[in-house]
């Protein structure tokens, strides 16, 4: 808008309304924030408007014997940290809380490395530019900072995925890295386990779901993609992925081809 201004003022333009017919911008504006931070899609409204228009597809979990898949990241999320606790008793909380609610789960984490990633706008948008040091900690060690500012450090946060890692195979439970971002890896995950088993997927990223519906073959096992969260005022939703996929049809390539990041 300055830049128009700036041009109309000049009285480059007869009509200044002409001005208004361009750009006038080195990049999009329509595709950035005021921080100049490109704008953060509302990814939840494309899983709304696939749930609308095929909810009758959608079933509860019946039935015993499911692989489950985890998607790391959520389950970091998840469980609230206790100021003051060691870093082993927080890694000891996360897997005591996998062996309660799930059977033998293959659980995938994303990474962090050091060199730039298409990821790196979306980790600074969530840290709104407040950003944890860099903590060299041991199991022992307490931790005497919020979760919140700790995990917005993506050194401190790989370094908690490692001993969480440790920790989960010491107890009998798988775990897969990622080379940065896990979404991919959670889907060919099910996958590949949906070839002799029954999947649930646990997560709340719409990424996973349309990775999902675009990988998961028709004729594998059923493949579930479900939350973690506890519903409070509503009932949460649970993806038959080959349900879904089935009524979108052809529609499901448009919205892979389209969204897939």
């Amino acid at each position: 808008m300055f830049q128009r201004l700036t041009t109309a003022a000049n009285g480059l333009f007869e009509n200044t309304s002409e001005v208004f017919q361009y750009e006038l911008s080195s990049v999009p504006s329509s595709i950035f924030d005021c921080n100049r931070l490109p704008r953060e899609a509302c990814k939840s409204n494309l899983a709304d408007a696939i749930w609308a228009c095929g909810s009758d597809c959608i079933h509860e979990i019946d039935g015993e014997g499911f692989q489950y898949v985890l998607d790391g990241g959520s389950l970091l999320q998840r469980l609230p940290w206790t100021h003051g606790d060691s870093f082993g008793d927080i890694t000891q909380m996360y897997v005591d809380h996998v062996i309660r609610k799930y059977k033998d789960p293959v659980i995938v984490f994303d990474s962090y490395p050091e060199l730039p990633s298409i990821k790196d706008i979306t980790h600074l948008r969530r840290t709104k530019g407040i950003i944890s040091p860099n903590i060299n900690f041991t199991s022992s060690m307490p931790c005497k900072t919020k979760k919140e500012l700790f995990m917005s450090n993506s050194h401190n946060k790989q370094s908690l995925i490692n001993m969480l890692c440790d920790k989960l195979k010491d107890n009998g439970i798988r775990c897969k890295n990622a080379t940065d971002d896990a979404d991919l890896l959670i889907a060919l995950t099910a996958v590949d386990c949906a070839l002799s088993s029954e999947v649930v997927v646990i997560g709340e990223d719409t990424d996973v779901l349309v990775l999902l519906i675009h990988h998961v073959n028709q004729q594998s096992k059923r493949v579930i993609f479900k939350s973690d969260k506890m519903a409070i005022n509503k009932k949460l939703k649970i993806w038959n992925i080959q349900q879904t996929k089935g009524f979108l049809g052809k529609m499901s390539v448009i919205y892979c081809l389209f969204y897939i990041p």
